[in-house]
């Protein structure tokens, strides 16, 4: 009853990665798929079908290249700031800055890019020393509503820390390094607030 609940509540392109691998489920699990396929009148072809897309499917074609895609040098360059509009597949949209010591000026371009996390072995051998670099799909134009955020960002952080030099609050200290940490994660919670959000409606 189990397994008939779960492989319910799958898509058809997750019932058939779990499908594609059907040899190595319990008993139970392998008569719960086959009934679950049965009713969504998926056949053995269909397997095959996505073993052969799963086979055929290479992500620089769809993405790009793994490249980086901003540079600076003590603060002065180009960097990339802000995620939103999250997806299933971990890609989110990003702008790339010019930056005056790290505070970013001028958008130039927004992307939407995934991750891609290399491992010591791999940085060794291929002599690439970034921990992260990215697969990049272009957008077309500027998404104004992550530039207009980042802007209000930083003008709310240097408030911040402005008025707190100016006035100090009573007991300063503690409080002082309290408001500048709320304001400091403030984009982190909103962002773990959107990856719950797309997560939760992607099941």
């Amino acid at each position: 009853m189990e397994y008939q609940r779960t492989y319910s509540e799958m898509s058809n392109e997750e019932l058939l990665n779990v499908a594609a691998d059907a040899g190595s489920l319990e008993d139970d699990a392998r008569i719960a798929i086959a009934g679950e396929l049965s009713r969504r009148k998926l056949s053995e072809r269909d397997i095959i079908q996505y073993r052969q897309d799963v086979a055929a499917f290479k992500p620089e074609d769809f993405w790009g290249k793994d490249k980086p895609i901003a540079r600076s040098v003590n603060g002065f360059g180009t960097a990339i700031y802000g995620k939103r509009d999250f997806e299933a597949d971990g890609s989110f949209v990003t702008t790339k800055w010019v930056v005056v010591v790290f505070i970013p000026v001028w958008p130039l371009k927004s992307m939407r890019v995934t991750k891609v996390v290399k491992s010591r072995w791999f940085q060794w051998f291929k002599h690439d020393y970034r921990p992260v670099s990215y697969l990049v799909r272009e957008l077309e134009g500027l998404c104004w509503r992550q530039v207009i955020f980042t802007w209000a960002y930083c003008l709310f952080l240097c408030c911040t820390v402005r008025a707190l030099n100016i006035a100090p609050l009573t007991n300063s200290i503690p409080l002082s390094s309290m408001l500048v940490g709320l304001v400091v994660v403030l984009p982190w919670t909103l962002r773990k607030l959107a990856r719950a959000s797309v997560a939760e409606k992607s099941k």
